[in-house]
């Protein structure tokens, strides 16, 4: 028969065991040693010595507290019923090499932490040893999108903006990139690549490939010596070196040593190393300034045309003098040809 407040009892005839099923509450004082699984209609329920504290944060996420996996602890970070994550301002991050940090909106410091801080590292590895290769790897992809709703301000990809309001720093970079090849080919390996922007449809008043924008000081204490829009190193490392390279029709360029060209639009475009180009130089030469046409290869000797309301020669010296003592007169014939003949005549 059952007992008082039993519904039911029965035994299970393989284990022998008896089950109860009861109609009320059951509130057990004292210990409870279990034997075997504990179960809720034939489902298990969390082992016997799993505990946790006495109250917790509210959606915190449960970590486990020592070592044998019985026991967990609250926690600071937070999981809510929308999916958001919270967690507090620094983040360790382990890499192959080294431990850094990722400190997002905390004070660095300065008393306690030493070496460099790291905002943000991105560093993914890809082991190449497995046969397979990669479309291509991004360590940051900032792809900001808006749907046109109503009107917006400006739409920034990557804002780098660093601040020092304390003592002076040795330098202060907004952006560096330093790739690193260390072995196979690369037909481009490009620190800085402003891609084509692409607008379909729309109107852009102005379109910037890169924009400097000019300091702002505040405090009349701010000074700036040498203000740099654009600041390129000496290039040598290479079998040709361009400072600069504008990819129109008549190429302009100019090279590592500072020799600037400009190639004939009219002439097979120039590649770099071309030893057939028709273009304008301006150089230096034995401390003597050059300029006018040269021709490399098939190329022809064009001719040059000043054009100006008027032209003005402090002094033309002929090519065998060293000094001002064989001056020439520049003239102009009744057709307003220019003619040059020695001062001494």
């Amino acid at each position: 028969m059952p007992r008082d407040g039993y519904k039911n009892t029965t035994r299970d005839p393989a284990t022998g065991r008896r089950r109860e099923t009861r109609d009320a509450d059951y509130t057990i004082n004292g210990d409870v040693d279990v034997v075997g699984a504990l179960t809720n209609n034939g489902e298990a329920v969390g082992g016997a010595s799993l505990s946790g504290p006495a109250s917790s944060t509210d959606n915190a996420i449960a970590r486990y507290d020592g070592t044998t996996g019985k026991l967990i602890q609250d926690s600071s970070a937070t999981l809510n019923d929308d999916g958001e994550l919270t967690l507090q301002p620094t983040v360790s991050v382990e890499s192959g090499e080294t431990r850094r940090q990722v400190r997002i909106g905390a004070t660095w410091n300065l008393a306690a932490d030493a070496g460099t801080l790291y905002g943000t590292v991105i560093w993914p590895y890809i082991d190449g040893t497995g046969g397979f290769g990669v479309v291509g790897v991004r360590g940051v992809y900032v792809a900001p999108t808006y749907d046109g709703s109503a009107s917006s301000g400006s739409m920034i990809g990557v804002d780098v903006a660093p601040t020092n309001y304390g003592a002076a720093s040795t330098e202060m970079i907004g952006v560096t990139s330093e790739p690193v090849i260390g072995g196979g080919s690369h037909p481009f390996l490009t620190s800085f690549y402003a891609k084509g922007s692409v607008i379909a449809p729309g109107q852009v008043t102005a379109r910037y490939g890169f924009a400097a924008a000019d300091a702002q000081k505040f405090g009349g204490g701010a000074a700036i010596t040498n203000n740099f829009g654009l600041y390129i190193y000496e290039h040598l490392a290479g079998t040709n070196n361009y400072a600069f390279w504008y990819d129109s029709p008549g190429v302009f360029r100019i090279k590592g040593d500072g020799v600037m060209a400009y190639y004939n639009p009219t002439f097979t475009k120039y590649t770099p190393g071309a030893v057939n180009f028709e273009r304008v130089v301006q150089q230096w030469n034995s401390n003597v300034l050059e300029y006018g046409p040269e021709k490399g290869g098939t190329g022809t000797l064009r001719g040059m045309r000043l054009i100006g309301a008027s032209l003005e020669i402090a002094a033309l010296v002929a090519a065998n003098q060293t000094s001002p003592t064989g001056l020439f007169n520049v003239m102009a014939d009744a057709n307003g040809k220019l003619y040059v003949s020695n001062a001494a005549n």
